[in-house]
């Protein structure tokens, strides 16, 4: 029985009220981290204040269980070196806009041909 350890969420706009409600066993995974661009991509201000309280319901759910969620906002136009923006330049044009999820197990894998396994 694999357990996800670790998982990582890249998106420009997630729904993070779909994602803690659709998928409530996220809060159950030791390390989540989520890159975002925006929450609030064209909702209005309670749309907004909907997500910023989703990401504040889903914190203190993962903290109960032991666990951690951070949320990260990237906006590659605001200064550089910033909080927002970690590369050395300011980007003036387009946004944080990769798709992903990536997990993370914490078991071996047989390598092809059984000669040996990797992590």
């Amino acid at each position: 029985n694999r357990q996800i350890q670790w998982l990582i969420i890249s998106n420009f706009l997630v729904d993070f009220r779909y994602v803690y409600e659709k998928l409530p066993d996220v809060v159950q995974i030791p390390r989540v981290v989520v890159f975002y661009g925006s929450y609030f991509g064209g909702m209005d201000f309670h749309q907004g204040l909907m997500q910023e309280l989703i990401m504040k319901n889903w914190k203190a759910a993962a903290e109960r269980n032991g666990n951690t969620v951070d949320f990260i906002r990237l906006v590659p136009g605001d200064p550089p070196k910033s909080k927002t923006n970690p590369l050395p330049v300011k980007i003036t044009y387009g946004c944080h806009h990769t798709k992903l999820f990536l997990t993370g197990f914490d078991d071996q894998v047989s390598s092809e041909g059984g000669r040996g396994s990797t992590r």
